[in-house]
């Protein structure tokens, strides 16, 4: 960032090296503050060369007019945040995002059905680049992840996962985080410049010398670093590791007389 906002910084402008899409079909999986993740988490896939990992935030208008003036005023609400990606292979996760009420049959052979169901996922999007700054955008809840177009010919064809994220209780939905990684391949934090604890915010409340930003008492956000380990690098939550995060089958008959549900 520029450190003066009246001159342009040619440092803002840095082109990607590489860019990776992971999901997890766990209800709490954990993203390491410096980049590192469990087997909870299964890359999308590889990102078509060229393409753009698409993220769109809608913000819905509404105007009120007056007889002889035309618009006194706008109103605003939130509206719907989707993103999208096109993957280049084909893999698990994208045969699982394509058919997510499947069943699976004993003899091997995949049922696919045709239902309202979608693939229910966190999100983790990871941009590499140049200045080897490395950013993190990961999803405090469940998005919907879907395929629509699935047909292919004879050379390799993207296929596009469409998704559609979804707020939590505190209007939240990604986190985010930066860290560099130098030459050698040392991990180097970049500092918080702005964020200190309250109390060291010079003022009066009573003076108007400073104020609170918001209504009412502020209060934290107990769970906001609930997808990050602690500082002193134990992780937040002991409950051991799953042995993997492959695909959901969907629904598995292991017996051959009737479907039933994994979980």
């Amino acid at each position: 960032m520029a450190k003066n906002l009246l001159l342009r910084n040619p440092q803002g402008v840095q082109p990607l090296v590489d860019q990776l899409t992971f999901v997890s079909w766990e209800d709490d999986p954990k993203v390491g503050l410096m980049g590192m993740i469990s087997n909870d988490w299964a890359v999308l896939g590889i990102h078509n060369d060229g393409s753009e990992r698409g993220l769109s935030r809608a913000i819905d208008e509404s105007t009120a007019a007056g007889t002889g003036f035309g618009v006194l005023s706008y109103a605003y609400k939130p509206g719907a945040v989707t993103g999208s990606a096109e993957i280049i292979d084909e893999n698990p996760t994208i045969d699982y995002i394509k058919w997510p009420d499947r069943v699976v049959k004993d003899n091997g052979v995949v049922i696919e059905r045709n239902t309202g169901k979608v693939a229910m996922g966190h999100v983790l999007m990871v941009d590499i680049r140049q200045d080897d700054i490395v950013a993190l955008r990961v999803t405090r809840e469940k998005a919907a992840l879907r395929i629509d177009e699935q047909g292919r010919g004879q050379e390799p064809k993207a296929t596009t996962v469409n998704i559609a994220y979804r707020t939590d209780e505190h209007k939240a939905i990604f986190e985010t985080r930066y860290f560099k990684v130098t030459k050698d391949g040392e991990l180097v934090e970049l500092d918080v410049r702005r964020f200190v604890e309250d109390s060291k915010i010079v003022g009066d409340l009573d003076e108007g010398t400073k104020i609170q930003l918001g209504e009412g008492k502020p209060e934290e956000i107990q769970d906001a670093q609930d997808r990050v380990p602690k500082e002193d690098g134990t992780p937040a939550s002991e409950s051991p590791a799953p042995a993997g995060n492959p695909a959901p089958a969907g629904n598995t008959d292991t017996e051959g007389t009737g479907d039933t549900e994994t979980a």
